[in-house]
């Protein structure tokens, strides 16, 4: 069975599946969500005005829009409506075939208006583009006067719907699923129907300055749309650019829009839940599911019947005269199986269907989902000696979480396809993922999103889209909030995957920078005590009781990073430094000191944000530039200045690189240098990273997230995934970090000493081999130690301990540059290394890596690639233009040993030619040019 919803009686196309509407008993006086109703005179000069036209757009209208479509049958109560006219307001561009779901760039690409945003410095050539006031035009036919409503699952932008020149509604949060009763404003014959989109900068420019005062966000100062003002317009912030994406500010119908005409008997189930509670041991579980309604059925009972697989186990029945909100009906599931998170079990799920229906037996409705069974703690109790724990408990076991932060994965919405999130999530879910946090900044995802994560035992920090600034509080933003947490809220909770809302993120620790004068116009002064006021309005006295209420089996946090909360009845925030390693999360950026220190870390509970920079690849480049851009240096770090949107971000790469790698070589052409320079951003990324997560996981963390799984577009990012799905070398090195079982080796420059500490997720006992080899001669080893270690469950052992590095070189005849340490086991997912100098230390020998694909079995297509070196080669790293998965990647190699490494790709696709570089070659050009035979 599939596990997005489907619908029955009422006829949609396969895009709506997914999607979801407000409910509500009644459309009253055509006002809905954030909808407000104001009928027009014909004099009015904005009805006029939307009238009016040129000649030439008129004569486009007649051959498209105004072509008159089908009459509906009588018994279609529900029609799709996907062709649309969509112009700018003085008709110089008409576009007459326009498909919604949609969004101006994508129009305007598809027609041959514009090239593709994503190339060369089109972000800022395009910005007339935001400035437009955009019309989306489409007509339908009604045989007769009759009721009629009309649903929009996605309004990006501020927008003003009229019908047949009438304004019949304005809408302003993209987040929001809209209905319109449309009954006063049509008529028999053929009707108009329009969206108008004011351009978001104009309004929310026009708000701020009417606001009493100025409400401060970040600001990217290389960002052309700045400032914003995004607080005012609930739209994703990322769509108006962030420290590592584009400003394009879309707009559009980036949902499907529906034309309803109801009949008699019209009630359908406009969205379901399902609470769970269950009995200490697991034993039982007691399941509450409501079907919310929409719409009546005149004189006629409504029945719910809930089905486990293909058993009926609750019926709920409503009397006609009640029009109820929602039915609802329990049952107790005895002896459950068990829905587990990745690397703690199978994530078991049940169909299940929701049946509506009339007591005599017509059917009117269904919903399939899928659910499983599981409780969810997130453990704040206090701790020893201070502080509150931070800790995941999932079926009574605590869980150590590990995953990464989720941007929106395409720059226009309508664009993102379920093949890219499939790719995306498993992408995480391979490198041992068990959890991804939905960033505050960006979009919520699409239904598919969450089943995918319900699916495969992903772990979803859901935050609510709120993110680095202060949000103001006047009474209709706190109604479209409220408006659009209730539907949200809604909507996503039956996906079992999601285990944790969070308010909005950084907005309480921004506070913060604000005060430091950070990201203020000349002449504004901070004033924290109004900040908190507006905090608590938004997040405290509005967000927080709508959460809590609608849905009580989940934990909330206001923020992130924040020390959580005195009390939740009444609800009291503990007010303090939102950086304490004692209470709650932590979000940690420290650029400027060595990221392979691992003394820097701090000793934090749970870890949901971190990071450091590095570049897309030169393959990546060159997807969006041309041959001009790489014909000097100066072009090409003007193309790379134009895309690095964190201030001081390139800066700050290469004071890493400086840290641990010798300067690259000034010869070769600029994409020779290009590539080697790229590749070496990348390296070291993960090798931050790695340091990073071996150290909090050593420490005793329950949990690490980090900035950023994927990218919205080519330029300088956190992300371990670049934006067209290939593995950067980050996302190959989190592997071994990341796995149930890890080794963690580090050095201790204070004592001189080093260890070899074992973390497991399970009670297990592992083998450990520990090894020097020299570099000259690598191919032998130097035995240190075999031995045996016992492991607990959510614990770390040291399986090896040395007070002296020098002592231990020396006995072996080695020093700090001639040898290495590795650390093997049968229980790990590869050898783990351990070099004693910075990489521009060690005598590094001419190598040559040969890679051979051994076989190719398209009927699972895989693909295995032996990999080879004479001498020792470090960072060795596969790749090929196909888009896909590495068994492994980023890898070192010995001399005599080979290692065989396997391919997916993401689509049934051969195997293009495979291409190597190591740290050798990356200062020898053209060297990489080594390719599977």
């Amino acid at each position: 069975m599939s596990n997005l919803f489907e619908r029955i009686l009422v006829p949609v196309s396969p895009s709506t599946v997914g999607h979801n509407f407000n409910n509500a008993d009644t459309f009253k006086s055509g006002k809905y969500g954030n909808a407000t109703n104001k009928c027009l005179s014909s004099s009015d000069p904005t009805s006029g005005k939307m009238m009016r036209c040129s000649a030439v757009w008129w004569t486009a209208l007649a051959l498209a829009a105004w072509r008159p479509l089908a009459a509906f049958a009588l018994r279609t109560n529900m029609r799709e409506l996907t062709r649309w006219t969509f112009r700018n307001s003085n008709g110089s561009i008409a576009i007459l075939d326009a498909t919604v779901p949609g969004s101006s760039h994508v129009h305007l690409l598809s027609a041959g208006v514009i090239s593709d945003p994503h190339q060369r410095y089109n972000e800022r050539a395009l910005a007339w583009v935001a400035a437009e006031t955009w019309h989306y035009e489409t007509t339908f036919e009604l045989p007769a006067h009759r009721p009629c409503h009309l649903r929009a699952a996605t309004i990006d932008g501020p927008a003003t719907l009229f019908v047949n020149g009438v304004e019949v509604a304005a809408t302003a949060n993209s987040f929001l699923a809209y209905a319109f009763d449309l009954t006063a404003y049509v008529h028999a014959g053929r009707n108009h129907l329009s969206f108008v989109f004011e351009p978001p900068l104009a309004y929310t420019a026009r708000l701020a300055a009417a606001y009493p005062y100025y409400v401060p966000a970040t600001i990217n100062p290389n960002t052309w749309a700045e400032p914003t003002h995004r607080p005012f317009l609930r739209k994703a912030g990322s769509d108006f650019g962030w420290d590592w994406g584009p400003a394009f500010v879309p707009v559009g119908l980036a949902g499907p829009v529906h034309l309803v005409l109801p009949s008699a008997c019209a009630a359908r189930l406009d969205e379901y839940t399902i609470d769970q509670t269950h009995a200490p041991d697991m034993s039982f579980a007691h399941l509450v599911f409501r079907g919310f309604i929409d719409g009546v059925c005149n004189d006629s009972a409504l029945a719910l019947h809930v089905r486990l697989g293909n058993v009926t186990v609750a019926v709920a029945v409503a009397p006609s005269t009640s029009k109820p909100a929602y039915l609802e009906a329990t049952y107790t599931l005895q002896n459950p199986e068990l829905w587990w998170p990745k690397g703690y079990g199978r994530p078991h799920l049940y169909d299940v269907e929701l049946l509506l229906t009339t007591t005599s037996g017509t059917r009117l409705d269904a919903r399939r989902g899928q659910l499983g069974i599981r409780s969810i703690v997130l453990d704040q109790s206090p701790a020893n000696p201070t502080g509150h724990h931070f800790r995941f408990i999932i079926n009574g076991r605590r869980i150590f979480v590990r995953g990464a932060n989720w941007v929106p994965s395409n720059v226009f919405p309508t664009r993102t396809t379920h093949a890219t999130l499939a790719h995306l999530l498993t992408s995480a879910s391979t490198v041992h993922m068990n959890m991804v946090r939905v960033w505050g900044g960006g979009r919520y995802e699409s239904d598919a999103f969450y089943s995918f994560c319900d699916a495969h035992g992903l772990l979803v920090w859901q935050e609510l889209m709120f993110a680095c600034a202060a949000y103001p509080r006047d009474a209709s933003f706190l109604k479209t909030v409220a408006d659009e947490v209730r539907y949200q809220v809604r909507r996503l909770k039956k996906f079992t995957s999601l285990v944790v809302w969070g308010g909005n993120n950084e907005n309480e620790s921004i506070m913060d920078q604000f005060a430091n004068g950070w990201f203020l116009p000349d002449g504004n002064v901070f004033n924290r005590d109004r900040a908190v006021t507006d905090y608590v309005k938004v997040f405290v006295d509005t967000v927080a009781p709508i959460v809590l209420t609608a849905d009580p089996g989940r934990p909330f946090l206001d923020s992130s990073p924040s020390n959580g909360v005195l009390s939740t009845s009444p609800y009291v925030k503990r007010w303090e430094n939102t950086s304490s390693v004692d209470d709650g999360d932590v979000h940690y950026y420290n650029v400027v000191r060595d990221c392979m220190d691992w003394t820097q870390y701090p000793a934090a509970r749970f870890v949901s944000e971190f990071g450091f920079q590095s570049m897309p690849s030169a393959a990546a480049w060159a997807t969006v530039t041309d041959a001009s851009d790489w014909a000097t240096i100066d072009a090409m770090h003007a193309m790379l200045a134009f895309r690095q949107r964190s201030p001081n971000g390139t800066e700050h790469i290469q004071h890493q690189l400086d840290l641990h790698f010798a300067s690259l070589p000034t010869t070769g052409s600029v994409a020779e240098r290009l590539r080697a320079y790229t590749w070496l951003t990348q390296v070291q990324q993960g090798l931050c990273y790695a340091t990073a997560i071996g150290t909090w996981r050593r420490l005793g963390a329950t949990g690490v997230l980090y900035w950023q799984l994927n990218d919205v577009w080519v330029g300088p990012s956190w992300s371990s995934i670049d934006v067209h799905g290939h593995w950067k070398a980050l996302h190959a090195m989190v592997r071994a970090p990341f796995a149930p079982q890890a080794t963690i080796v580090h050095e201790d420059a204070t004592t001189g000493s080093i260890s070899a500490t074992i973390v497991s997720d399970v009670n297990a006992t592992v083998v450990v081999h520990i090894s020097l080899y020299r570099f000259a001669a690598a191919a032998t080893a130097l035995k240190v130690l075999d031995t045996t270690v016992a492991v607990d469950s959510e614990s770390a052992v040291v399986a090896w301990h040395v007070e002296s590095v020098t002592d231990l070189l020396a006995a072996h005849d080695c020093d700090r540059a001639a040898c290495f340490l590795t650390v093997a086991s049968p229980s790990l997912d590869d050898e783990v290394y351990h070099f004693f100098r910075p990489f521009k230390d060690l005598p590094l020998l001419p190598a040559v890596v040969a890679t051979t694909i051994v076989e190719a079995n398209v009927t699972s297509w895989s693909f295995q690639v032996s990999c080879v070196s004479g001498h020792p080669a470090l960072f060795v790293t596969l790749e090929t233009a196909v888009v896909g998965q590495w068994s492994a990647n980023v890898l070192h190699l010995r001399p005599g040993s080979s290692r065989l490494v396997t391919f997916w790709p993401a689509t049934p696709t051969p195997l293009a030619p495979v291409t190597t570089t190591h740290l050798f070659d990356a200062y020898t050009p053209s060297a990489h040019e080594t390719s599977a035979a």
